[in-house]
């Protein structure tokens, strides 16, 4: 019986995972509840109690989920020592199990806390890391969503040109495989680059393009390719159109209660009163843009809206018309979406493990004590036969 004993155990193991299962889904549960309430720092430490459990557990999927989602939530807190920490744990048992999946989507992640810290060169070797994963896998979406990251990288280095590449090729290969709301927000980075440039007549039938996506791309993608649209349209003097995409940009801000796209419609809107003379109207986007510049926590546009509301309020006083020069499509800072986002399950193509995988798993892990359990065994079995036959010998 000594001799199947760990071999037992290791069975026991596998076949009750709900252990600690249920108390991990239940921490993360009350971590997605702490999210919506925008408690994100309690909410990581919810998701990380998870992480513990999950990883007891010994399901590797399970816990590589909500690790990866643990990471996700320090990325957004800019926690970014303890982020890198449990990213470089995630890693390198990724690398053990050889899931490529997962290795792309965490040097992603790698790549973005290190391009928050301007750290250019780390985030362009995790980067190229996340890309030839993705490409060992055969994970065209995650290949794209890996040159998109790169791509806006290098826009941010000064290398236009290079990050319009990835662009293209990120884009090329969501239209191939059939993938519409990665396509549309590829098409809204490349045309918000283009505006970067200083080439509305190049980005504008790109963003264009963003729109005829209609309700297959992301939402907060089509509110920001109207508010490009709408930049473009107040800048050559077409107000009616100008207003028409900033008010539909405003609709989809609020509804997805984002503070700082509200406040850079009602920035954008000001700018539009001013230029039309309308300093009392102007005054009060201004007011409504600072008061969301505060609630979106962005101290620095706070700022500048004060000083805009403060100057409409003078030309309302002096009771002129405020004259001013026209200025870029893409001022304030484009509002672009994080390049990395909590990835969708449904681009993963590898199903759950089954009872037999997860069963040989965890007798690979228990391999070391099986043999030792099996050779402490044959020992006594062995000393008790040659206490036997010594005992006979002398009775003899």
């Amino acid at each position: 019986m000594r001799v199947f004993m760990p071999l037992v155990l290791a069975v026991i193991l596998v076949l009750s995972p709900t252990a600690f299962a249920a108390d991990a889904q239940d921490l993360l549960r009350q971590a997605q509840q702490l999210r919506d309430n925008d408690k994100s720092a309690a909410a990581a430490v919810k998701q990380h109690d998870a992480v513990d459990l999950l990883r007891q557990g010994g399901d590797w999927q399970a816990w590589r989920d909500a690790h990866i989602d643990l990471v996700y939530d320090l990325y957004l807190l800019k926690d970014n020592s303890d982020a890198l920490t449990e990213a470089a744990a995630l890693l390198k048992e990724a690398r053990r199990r050889q899931d490529v999946w997962a290795q792309s989507v965490v040097l992603r992640y790698q790549g973005a806390i290190h391009q928050g810290v301007n750290a250019f060169t780390d985030a362009e070797t995790a980067y190229q890391g996340a890309l030839d994963a993705a490409r060992t896998g055969r994970f065209r979406a995650l290949e794209g969503r890996a040159l998109i990251s790169r791509g806006d990288l290098r826009r941010r280095q000064g290398r236009a040109d290079d990050g319009r590449k990835d662009l293209d090729r990120a884009l090329a290969l969501f239209d191939a495989e059939g993938l519409p709301r990665e396509a549309a927000d590829a098409r809204f980075r490349i045309g918000s680059l283009e505006l970067e440039r200083n080439r509305p007549h190049v980005a504008e039938p790109i963003l264009r393009q963003v729109l005829q996506a209609g309700p297959v791309a992301d939402r907060l993608t089509l509110a920001h390719a109207h508010r490009y649209l709408g930049g473009i349209d107040r800048d050559r003097g077409d107000r009616v159109a100008a207003r028409e995409h900033f008010e539909a940009a405003a609709t989809t801000y609020r509804s997805l209660d984002s503070p700082l796209g509200q406040a850079n419609v009602a920035d954008d809107l000001g700018r539009l009163e001013l230029a039309a003379g309308n300093a009392a109207a102007a005054k009060r986007w201004f007011g409504d843009a600072e008061i969301l510049y505060r609630r979106a926590g962005d101290t620095v546009w706070e700022a500048e809206a004060k000083a805009k509301r403060e100057e409409a309020e003078r030309a309302q006083a002096a009771g002129k018309a405020v004259v001013v020069a026209p200025v870029p499509a893409v001022a304030p800072p484009p509002p672009v979406p994080p390049v990395v986002q909590p990835p969708e399950r449904s681009l993963e193509p590898a199903e759950k493990p089954s009872l037999s995988d997860r069963l040989v798993d965890a007798l690979i892990e228990e391999l070391p004590k099986i043999i030792i359990g099996v050779v402490v065994s044959l020992l006594s079995l062995l000393g008790i036969w040659l206490y036997s036959r010594l005992k006979k010998v002398v009775s003899d």
